[in-house]
């Protein structure tokens, strides 16, 4: 029974990844496609602004994990998912580090969107199986981290044929299946690295850690719980090689 009731308490950290070229005008949509994810089963891949909107919407997030926020923010300000004209409302511009942002919905309500990689990129972890030191500050490292920490094979990123991937959008089925897994996946690596983060590594150092406190390991404003974040930070670097489940 306790395993039952546990299962039915566990929290799902929903995470939105974009693909996009990297060439044209500021007036050019080059988004490709975005994907939301709870890290679980519940895994969606849009193509159209209307649908993404339509699902921030519907499933009225409180919170949205991204992993690197420069380049989704772009996304959603160029399918216009923010909620907002200006996108540079859905931002706090006297933040030292803009490392959040905010969609405003339709019924007045918010989702903030939190990004990930500052939490990461002071991490490193040893791939006990090759020998390898992966600095974490990228996605792909922090899939391979994670596949092998949950004994999950999914968490790898998928690998892209670079004649075409960034530099033009899909031209057949093929590639548009490709490039769906991709986002896919990358949101699923984003979700879970928010749900380790949270619930295997902060618990360590912080009694009932929420991500939405925290902006990084060590950024300092004076206040309790970022000079939790500053005592954090050394304490994980050293400790982290040597992490079981």
């Amino acid at each position: 029974m306790k395993e039952n009731a546990a299962a039915q308490r566990v929290s799902h950290f929903w995470a939105c990844d974009s693909e996009f070229t990297y060439f044209g005008t500021k007036d050019d949509d080059n988004v490709v496609n975005v994907g939301f994810s709870d890290g679980r089963e519940n895994n969606f891949v849009y193509c159209h602004p209307k649908d993404a909107k339509r699902f921030l919407e519907s499933k009225r997030l409180s919170r949205l994990f991204v992993w690197n926020l420069r380049p989704e923010f772009g996304t959603f300000a160029a399918w216009k998912l923010l909620g907002v004209d200006d996108p540079t409302q859905a931002v706090n511009l006297d933040a030292q580090a803009v490392q959040r942002f905010v969609v405003l919905r339709s019924n007045g309500r918010k989702t903030i969107a939190l990004d990930l990689m500052p939490f990461y990129k002071p991490l490193s972890w040893k791939d006990q199986a090759t020998g390898e030191v992966l600095g974490l500050g990228r996605l792909e490292n922090v899939g391979r981290f994670l596949s092998n920490y949950y004994g999950d094979p999914t968490l790898q990123k998928v690998k892209m044929d670079p004649s075409w991937f960034g530099k033009r959008r899909p031209e057949n089925e093929e590639e548009w299946a490709l490039i769906d897994e991709r986002v896919r996946v990358d949101a699923r690596i984003t979700s879970r690295a928010a749900e380790f983060l949270e619930n295997d590594l902060l618990p360590r150092f912080v009694s009932k850690p929420k991500l939405n406190r925290y902006y990084s390991w060590v950024r300092s404003h004076g206040n309790t719980s970022v000079f939790l974040n500053v005592m954090l930070g050394w304490g994980v670097r050293s400790s982290f090689r040597n992490i079981t489940r």
